[in-house]
C-alpha cells in the first residue's frame, strides 16, 4: 500500500483512517459496486501506464478479472483464507465456490455433496 499511487475503496471513510494511522499519502479514490463501471477506464489506463494501484475490498470486484483478461498483474493480499485471496486474483468465474474448511460428523454428507457437484462437470 506505502507504494501505490492510488488506492480505490468500497468504503473511504473506513479505509481513510487505516490509511492515515498508517501515514499513508496515495490518493484515495471510490470504487464501489455502484461506480466500478464509470471508474474502470480511468484504472485500467493509469495501471497499464505503469502505476501502482491498490484496491480494499471486502466484497471484491470485477476488477481482478478484467486486469487477469488485459494481461496485467493481479497481487493479492490474503486475510483469513489464502485460498479466497487466491481465487479473487486468478480471474476465473466465482459463481460458485464453495469452502469447507472444517469437517464434522457429517463428514460423509459433505463428500457426497462434493462428488454429486463434480459429477455435473
Amino acid at each position: 500500500m506505502i507504494s501505490a499511487n492510488v488506492i480505490l475503496s468500497e468504503d473511504t471513510r473506513h479505509s481513510g483512517k487505516l490509511l492515515q494511522y498508517y501515514n499513508i499519502k496515495a490518493q484515495l479514490i471510490s470504487y464501489r459496486k455502484f461506480n466500478e463501471a464509470h471508474r474502470e477506464q480511468a484504472v485500467l489506463t493509469r495501471l497499464k501506464q505503469g502505476e501502482i494501484v491498490a484496491l480494499i475490498s471486502d466484497a471484491g470486484t470485477q476488477l481482478a478479472k478484467i486486469c487477469v483478461k488485459e494481461k496485467i498483474d493481479v497481487i493479492p493480499i490474503p486475510r483469513a483464507c489464502a485460498v479466497v485471496a487466491a481465487l479473487s486474483a486468478s480471474g476465473l468465474e466465482t459463481d460458485e465456490f464453495t469452502s469447507v474448511n472444517f469437517f464434522s460428523h457429517t463428514l460423509f454428507f459433505v463428500l457426497s455433496s462434493i462428488s454429486v457437484k463434480a459429477d455435473a462437470y
